[in-house]
């Protein structure tokens, strides 16, 4: 199953009903849950933007709620962005199940595990620095001697002074962010998934068209018709790259705006981030909490630009890859496929958002270069 770790969180969560649930109960029951769970990242999105309008004049606690706000509220577009575009994700997971997808000999398969291997622990890295990152925030309040302070400053719509309502509280803004962060770190692992299992067909695609000139090898002693054998295999091939493609506009189709505001909201939060480091003291502990913070976000940043990245060069190198096969052992049908594929591999496959801005190395530059410029000017007002 292609991003089953994301897409397991998601049915926890509510977020994603199993696709094998075909009961009209079972769907009314989980479609309950699921507005439920919207309505609560809403209204938690929505408690830090009043807190920041009640601390409106307190720079570092505006700032706070601000980064929380982007944050969640972004998170809870997002969940309502994937409900939205159902169908469309999952007839976007099942084109990497079609017959010409899957790995056929020993070879194919080992390319898939090594890539699919890659890809599990990039996830799982990255799920494992949000849930650090959140276990920070959430027991640093803990350390001090005098309890006195909510992990993070919403707006709570009743006094919370006393203890049992305040330890209520506290465990009420625990789960609420364990909750976030957990399909936050799903949702951001989505795109990144599918970018490297597009990388994947692209790998085996060039297993297969290089494979193709070792038939003359394979079948020597054998009566089949080796130039048949090879144009065949040559027309599947692209076929198969035609049908790359389709993924292409598919993932470009359901992440291209996730993407785009992704894009705005991380400049805000990096820049936050950095603008807290620096105003906080070093031997203080929420310094080393929003390092963490702003390690995480990066993180999450380089995976997505990445993969986009990977997935350019990938498509770009099968021109070269096909300039390396031994072209004197083909037909000229043969070589003539192969010049298709050639040309159509000059066009790179990427990741845009709105054609404003491309998943790349350059892109991940440019966030960085941007934030910073905000950090500066935040800094100098302040």
């Amino acid at each position: 199953m292609v991003a089953e770790l994301s897409f397991t969180i998601f049915s926890y969560l509510g977020v994603w009903r199993p696709e094998t649930w075909t009961s009209k109960w079972s769907i009314r029951v989980y479609n309950i849950y699921n507005f439920f769970i919207l309505t609560f990242e809403y209204y938690y999105a929505f408690t830090f933007l009043i807190s920041l309008f009640q601390n409106i004049h307190i720079a570092g606690v505006r700032l706070q709620n601000l980064f929380f706000f982007s944050s969640i509220f972004l998170l809870a577009f997002k969940v309502t962005y994937v409900g939205v575009y159902r169908e469309e994700i999952i007839f976007f997971k099942n084109m990497f199940l079609e017959k010409k997808c899957l790995p056929r000999n020993k070879e194919e398969r080992k390319i898939v595990k090594t890539l699919i291997d890659k890809e599990r622990f990039n996830s799982r890295i990255f799920v494992l620095f949000a849930l650090l990152t959140s276990t920070l925030y959430t027991l640093l309040p803990l350390t001090s001697k005098e309890i006195n302070s909510l992990p993070y400053e919403c707006w709570i719509p009743f006094n919370v002074s006393t203890g049992a309502k305040f330890w209520g509280v506290y465990l009420y803004e625990c789960i609420s962010i364990y909750l976030a962060t957990l399909l936050f770190a799903s949702m951001e692992t989505l795109p990144s998934i599918m970018m490297q299992q597009i990388c994947i067909q692209l790998e085996i695609l060039i297993y297969r068209i290089l494979e193709i000139p070792k038939l003359r090898n394979k079948y020597i002693h054998s009566k089949l018709n080796v130039y048949q054998e090879e144009y065949r295999l040559l027309k599947e091939c692209i076929n198969h790259h035609d049908f790359i493609f389709l993924m292409e506009h598919q993932l470009n189709k359901i992440f291209g705006l996730l993407i785009c505001v992704q894009f705005f909201v991380s400049t805000i939060n990096l820049c936050i981030s950095g603008f807290y480091i620096t105003s906080v003291n070093f031997n203080n502990a929420y310094f080393w909490v929003a390092l963490v913070n702003l390690s995480t976000f990066i993180f999450q940043i380089f995976l997505q630009c990445f993969f986009g990245e990977l997935m350019t060069r990938k498509s770009l190198s099968i021109a070269d890859e096909i300039y390396k096969m031994d072209w004197s052992l083909l037909n000229i049908r043969s070589k003539q496929k192969l010049i298709i594929i050639m040309m159509r591999s000059n066009r790179p496959m990427q990741l845009n958002g709105f054609s404003l801005l491309t998943m790349s190395i350059e892109t991940f530059c440019k966030i960085l270069k941007t934030s910073y410029s905000c950090f500066n000017l935040i800094r100098n007002i302040n």
